[in-house]
């Protein structure tokens, strides 16, 4: 499935690619992930590809969890830098 059209413009306003940092709800890193000029995202440790970036948070950490606020970006979650799915 690919990539939240919404959360994908928020995204690009960012100026793809970005490197990010992957956190578990408690802080702790995970991985360091690639989200591409397309909108899939890679886990630069493992260097395995995801259509979207909560493909990868569903494989690696949680179901059904946020995703946006797992990315950590600058110091900031994504949802912090404006990349949420509209209401």
């Amino acid at each position: 499935m690919p990539i939240n059209p919404h959360c994908f413009r928020h995204l690009q306003k960012l100026k793809l690619p970005i490197d990010v940092v992957f956190v578990d709800r408690h802080g702790n890193k995970i991985t360091d992930v690639r989200i591409n000029k397309d909108g899939t995202a890679t886990d630069l440790k493992t260097k395995k590809n995801y259509d979207q970036p909560s493909a990868l948070r569903s494989e690696l950490s949680e179901p059904n969890g946020p995703t946006y606020p797992r990315l950590i970006y600058r110091g900031k979650d994504l949802r912090s830098w404006g990349v949420v799915a509209k209401p």
